[in-house]
């Protein structure tokens, strides 16, 4: 199946369902949005070189990426018929090491530190599955999050002997 949306189409297509996480959205929607969104974040991270205004300016550049970066990443896990659920087991694994870092330093058992640690590699490998799930080709056809973002793409084939 194709999955050709152009790289402005995707950023366009990002920014026109910017609070819409009902639906679904094919790879290249994602992955070129995913590209943007660094880049824009480099671009944004050269601001802060001016005190007020060079960091105002990053912060809500920063806003204006990440509130569509999170819409299209529900809509993609959409995709492949999972819940938007499933992006936040990174951030849990993040802030349960955090917090068993911070209170295992402090606190006497030093076994606290010790699962924070490995929570911290947990979280990383969390990252990296989660990468390539969403890497993965959606589902064909309708699925429970509503029809295949391609599905109105189909090209016209001329079929004379129907």
């Amino acid at each position: 199946m194709n999955e050709g949306l152009s790289f402005s189409e995707a950023i366009r297509t990002c920014y026109q369902k910017i609070f819409i996480i009902n639906t679904r959205a094919c790879r290249s929607e994602f992955w070129y949005f995913v590209i943007f969104a660094f880049v824009a974040h480099l671009v944004l991270s050269f601001c802060t070189v001016f005190p007020i205004i060079g960091e105002l300016i990053a912060s809500l550049g920063s806003l204006i990426i990440i509130i569509p970066f999170i819409t299209v990443s529900i809509r993609r896990i959409h995709d492949l018929d999972k819940s938007g659920l499933w992006l936040l087991l990174p951030a849990l694994l993040i802030i349960l090491a955090l917090f068993l870092i911070l209170y295992g330093a402090f606190a006497t058992a030093g076994i606290l530190f010790f699962l924070g640690i490995v929570l911290t590699l947990a979280s990383a490998v969390s990252v990296i599955i989660l990468a390539l799930l969403l890497a993965q080709p959606g589902t064909p056809g309708q699925n429970s999050f509503g029809p295949d973002p391609f599905q109105h793409k189909i090209p016209f084939s001329f079929k004379p002997w129907e």
